[in-house]
This record gives C-alpha cells, structure tokens and sequence, in this order.
C-alpha cells in the first residue's frame, strides 16, 4: 500500500471515529435528559437509540414529547 493511500485510509478512520463520538455524545445526552442511569445503556436500531434505564418516558405521548419514536411501547430517540 503506498503512503498517500494509508494517509488517505486513516484520514477517513480518523473521521469517521470523531462522527461516530459526536453522534454517541449528543444521544448519551438526550438518554440522561429521560433519566437513564448510564450512558452506554442503549442500542441503535434502524429506528433509532433506545434508552434503557430511563425514567421520564413512560407511554408514547411521553415518547413524542421528546422527539422519539414509538414502536410496540418502545421509545427511540
């Protein structure tokens, strides 16, 4: 592999990994806000980030409330 080509391969990962923290910090954010105890407590689905642990939602109006989505009485944000 030429040099250009790893820089180019690492520039990318090393994007991609900033993306990926801004993306994790901003929804640990919105977890905390609905009172989830910890941050790494929720899965990304196709549909979005469910909390778990969380305390302040407890039906889908609640869920709408907060910008999420609710399916089968699951809140994503």
């Amino acid at each position: 592999m030429k040099v250009t080509s790893a820089c180019i391969l690492l520039a990318v990962l090393l994007c991609s990994a900033v993306v990926a923290a801004e993306v994790y910090a901003s929804t640990c954010q919105k977890c905390k806000s609905i009172g989830a105890s910890f941050c790494g407590s929720g899965t990304l689905r196709t549909k979005g980030f469910l909390c778990q642990g969380q305390t302040a939602i407890r039906s889908c109006d609640d869920c709408r409330a907060h910008q999420g989505r609710c399916v089968s009485s699951d809140c994503y944000l």
